[in-house]
């Protein structure tokens, strides 16, 4: 009898845990498939070639609505996702995309390739341009704000 208790005392805190990942997973799907439809060369490299009739949109537009994606994307993850809840590995999976969801914000809010991360157009003053005659401490705060990491 205090087998099974403690079997089903188990299940109790191990079932909300593996549904978390459940979820987690889910995230991920949807993120892929997402990013399979904008980033069609990236996709096919990894196999998912449902896009494989297009190539990458690499317009300023484009790269500026990737970098406002990024940081949604992160906004939303850290919103639906508690970590607290995962499972180990469920954590280790969230831990890992967040960081390359900051990274990525990171490159593409601190960009020097004349865009700024709100897509001014080349040649104007971007975000970028202005960060940059701020001193150091402001500009990384004002990119890990853009990123949704609050201040350094």
């Amino acid at each position: 009898m205090s087998h099974l208790l403690a079997v089903v005392f188990l299940l109790l805190l191990v079932l909300p845990a593996v549904a978390a990942d459940a979820d987690l997973e889910q995230f991920f799907r949807q993120y892929l498939d997402a990013d399979a439809k904008v980033h069609p060369v990236e996709a096919s490299r990894l196999g998912d070639y449902r896009h494989a009739d297009r190539m990458n949109d690499l317009s300023p537009k484009a790269r500026a609505a990737d970098g406002e994606a990024v940081v949604a994307l992160l906004a939303r993850l850290e919103k639906e996702i508690d970590p607290s809840t995962l499972t180990r590995s469920g954590r280790i999976d969230f831990e890992i995309f967040r960081h390359y969801l900051h990274t990525a914000c990171r490159r593409a809010s601190s960009s020097g390739d004349g865009m700024s991360f709100e897509g001014s157009p080349i040649g104007a003053p971007s975000a970028t341009e202005h960060k940059a005659k701020l001193p150091p401490r402001t500009r990384t705060r004002a990119t890990n704000n853009a990123c949704g990491q609050g201040s350094a």
